[in-house]
């Protein structure tokens, strides 16, 4: 049979190998749980800042509708312009006419 202090031996080193790596194992465990703690806030922060698809192609149909009324809104004043430097021109050409006859 084996001696009592070779059993008392390998009974200390499986003890300790066991505490050695439970030891090992709490602190992985530690720093596991502090990089998912760390996660979860970069998750949070992601999550604050995100907008849904539907949500960016409503924005941008506003932000379209909106530009399309400025489109039509410069195309009358564009228009307006057309026509008040076209009747000026006509005005002036009108004016020219008549103060050349006086003075023929």
């Amino acid at each position: 049979m084996l001696p009592e202090f070779v059993i008392a031996a390998v009974c200390s080193s499986v003890l300790g190998w066991g505490a050695f790596t439970f030891k090992r194992t709490e602190e992985a465990r530690a720093v596991a749980e502090t990089a998912l703690q760390k996660i979860d806030s970069v998750e949070l922060k992601v999550a604050e800042d995100y907008i849904t698809k539907h949500d960016f192609e409503g924005a941008m149909n506003r932000l379209f509708d909106s530009m399309s009324e400025i489109k039509k809104d410069v195309k009358y004043l564009s228009e307006r312009m057309d026509f008040h430097v076209n009747d000026q021109a006509v005005e002036l050409r009108r004016l020219r006419e008549q103060q050349d006859r006086r003075w023929r």
